[in-house]
């Protein structure tokens, strides 16, 4: 939670440079997705690949 209010803190600072305004708006946006993408529901499949391999 604190690295989260001090990347909102950098991408608010009219003096940060446009590099770390997009490197830390990315990282922002990713943390957002992945955490709601941790609330769908999901079920279990074996996959296999065209190489004949399966995974869980």
């Amino acid at each position: 939670m604190v690295q989260i209010r001090g990347m909102h803190t950098l991408i608010r600072d009219r003096d940060i440079s446009k590099h770390d305004f997009v490197f830390y708006s990315d990282r922002l946006i990713r943390l957002v997705v992945e955490h709601g993408l941790g609330h769908l529901p999901f079920t279990e499949k074996q996959v296999v690949t065209p190489t004949g391999s399966s995974s869980h």
